[in-house]
């Protein structure tokens, strides 16, 4: 079993302004609680963007072997995810 800590949410979280990656909030939390970063965030995005990251995770990463631990980055509620008529994300 891996232990795993999963980041969710916008350029915060993706530690924009901060030069030196290692220095981002989740990857200082990962060496804290000895877990493995998976880091799904992404700058310019919202809130709903964490449903997408979400299911990006889910297919993509998500063994039921493994250890998860999860943390989301709410963004201001000013900010939206539309979709186009044939469903997919208009960033």
């Amino acid at each position: 079993m891996t232990k795993y800590l999963v980041n969710f949410g916008d350029s915060w979280a993706a530690g924009a302004g901060i030069k030196d990656n290692k220095l981002t909030y989740a990857n200082q939390l990962s060496k804290l609680t000895n877990r493995q970063l998976i880091d799904l965030s992404q700058g310019c995005t919202s809130a709903t963007h964490m449903i997408l990251q979400f299911r990006q995770f889910i297919q993509t990463h998500y063994q039921a072997s493994n250890d998860y631990l999860a943390i989301f980055f709410i963004t201001a509620k000013e900010r939206q995810l539309s979709f186009s008529d044939q469903g997919q994300a208009i960033e």
